[in-house]
This record gives C-alpha cells, sequence and structure tokens, in this order.
C-alpha cells in the first residue's frame, strides 16, 4: 500500500498538530506505565495469597 501525499499545513497547523502528537505520545505511555502498576498491583497479592494457601 502506498503512503498516502504529504499534507501541506501553514505553521500554525503544524504546531498544533505537533504539540497534539506530543500529548497523545504522553498520554499513551502514561497508560502503558499505569497498566503495569495495576498489573503488578493485582498479581502480588494473588501471588502471595496463592503462595500462603499452597505452603500452609
Amino acid at each position: 500500500m502506498a503512503p498516502p501525499p504529504p499534507v501541506e499545513m501553514d505553521a500554525a497547523t503544524k504546531a498544533m498538530f505537533d504539540i497534539l502528537t506530543q500529548n497523545m505520545t504522553q498520554m499513551r505511555l502514561a497508560n502503558e506505565a499505569q497498566a503495569e502498576r495495576m498489573e503488578k498491583l493485582t498479581n502480588e497479592p494473588a501471588l502471595s495469597r496463592d503462595s500462603k494457601l499452597r505452603f500452609k
């Protein structure tokens, strides 16, 4: 599939688009970090509970 043709933008539009893209990237990274923290929090107690039951 051929790449889309380049879009011509004036400087203000390009600056706004760059800020939007940067914000989206920061939000994605923050969401990934939060997902990792939540996964770690939900896995640790479950593992310790399983270990306590298994090795009682």
